[in-house]
């Protein structure tokens, strides 16, 4: 019989309950858009990047998908990659700005969590932010890919 030392034994518990507790609690991705409460306000504008159709992807009509996570939306699938402004009121604007890049393993994008919460924080501050929402190179029905770029 294989002896295996306790902090071994105790490791190897530890990964299978928390594999056991993450299996199917993955909100599913859906399809159409989310709920308004999660997008930004009108006051913020969307600019799309190429109005008819990002390079590679022209023609793909695929929608995006979310998911929600607790309070945050996560989208999917973006085919169409845009900023959203979040431009300081005046009286506070420092002349800075900065291109906010959500993150998501090339997947998926934590657009409030990581995107539009932090542009928010910092216009806020008098910084000009733009939510860059760009494409996913292991989103399915992607054929964007950074290789090639």
């Amino acid at each position: 019989m294989r002896k295996i030392s306790v902090l071994s034994a105790l490791l190897h518990a530890v990964a299978i309950i928390a594999l056991a507790q993450g299996a199917g609690s993955r909100p599913v991705a859906q399809s159409g858009p989310p709920p308004s409460s999660l997008l930004p306000s009108s006051d913020h504008d969307v600019v799309l990047l190429w109005p008819d159709g990002a390079p590679g992807s022209e023609g793909n009509t695929a929608g995006e998908k979310f998911r929600i996570v607790g309070d945050k939306l996560v989208v999917s699938n973006v085919h169409q990659p845009s900023i959203t402004l979040y431009l300081p009121p005046s009286n506070l604007a420092t002349g800075a700005a900065v291109i906010v890049a959500p993150g998501g393993s090339f997947r998926e994008l934590w657009i409030t969590h990581e995107g539009y919460g932090p542009a928010d924080w910092l216009a806020q501050r008098g910084i000009a932010a733009f939510v860059l929402k760009y494409r996913l190179q292991r989103s399915p029905d992607s054929t964007y890919t950074t290789m090639d770029h």
